[in-house]
């Protein structure tokens, strides 16, 4: 694949962006990986606003996101997209010289359909069958007790399980850590994974944070459809833009114009 836009190199960390839909970087002893497995149009149809001209206009099109991460100690996939977007899945995984049987942990933000889609086959069959399952225990808790038999199905197919609660790494080498971040309102346990190694080098997977990126980022108030607790989301989004803009921090999420990764600047003028 031809390297599009730029390569920079600081002390351990090196970024290649190659288009808009695969972004690598190495962080330490780790290779992290943004895979786009199709691109869309935005869903500004689902935006929640009076504004007619925000859900009619026309917005830069969407990625949807999924991460890779190689370790020596680990395999971790986060989030695995839609039933119709898996073959792509195993083909992005080729290119880097894997097998789903290759991932070690499946790392899920939340149970909806176009993050849990990938796990099972058409035979309902979960196609990592040595990958441990983690996710944040309320998260699992809700699927289990929902009618949505697709993430019920998906997520108890794994016989390895962990879960967590609280914001305290969930893998780790002596150079690279994973830590979940609460994020709650679009799901009961929505989860950003903050991936953070030993230069103090981060990116944040934010997951479905934002849906209409060009919208949303400027305007955190306006919630999507999807938003299970539209209250709790836009508390969510805003107090995570507000963190973003201040630390200047690099984040990326599903629903995103771009594979790489970007940041914001300290203006925090729309999330007060």
């Amino acid at each position: 694949m031809k390297l599009l836009v730029w390569i920079l190199s600081f002390g351990m960390c090196v970024y290649y962006a190659f288009g808009s839909g695969f972004y690598k970087q190495n962080m330490a002893d780790s290779e992290v990986f943004v895979i786009s497995l199709q691109q869309g149009n935005p869903p500004t149809n689902k935006l929640i606003t009076e504004n007619k001209m925000i859900k009619t206009n026309t917005y830069r099109q969407n990625q949807h996101n999924i991460m890779l991460v190689k370790n020596k100690d680990f395999i971790a996939l986060i989030d695995t997209g839609f039933p119709h977007t898996r073959e792509v899945l195993e083909s992005k995984l080729k290119e880097q010289g894997l097998t789903p049987s290759d991932i070690t942990h499946i790392i899920i933000t939340h149970g909806h359909r176009d993050h849990v889609g990938g796990i099972l086959d058409n035979n309902q069959q979960n196609i990592f069958k040595n990958a441990t399952l983690l996710v944040e225990k309320k998260e699992y808790e809700f699927w289990m007790h929902s009618q949505d038999l697709q993430a019920k199905n998906a997520l108890n197919s794994f016989s390895k399980k962990e879960f967590f609660t609280k914001d305290t790494p969930i893998l780790e080498s002596l150079q690279f850590k994973i830590t979940p971040l609460q994020a709650f309102g679009h799901t009961p346990g929505h989860t950003m994974i903050l991936l953070e190694d030993s230069k103090n080098s981060k990116l944040l997977f934010v997951a479905d944070l934002l849906h209409v990126y060009d919208v949303q980022k400027d305007n955190p108030q306006i919630a999507i459809e999807y938003d299970m607790d539209k209250d709790e989301a836009i508390k969510t989004r805003q107090e995570v833009l507000r963190m973003l803009k201040e630390t200047n921090m690099r984040f990326v999420g599903t629903h995103f114009p771009s594979s790489e990764p970007t940041t914001l600047t300290l203006d925090i003028q729309n999330t007060r």
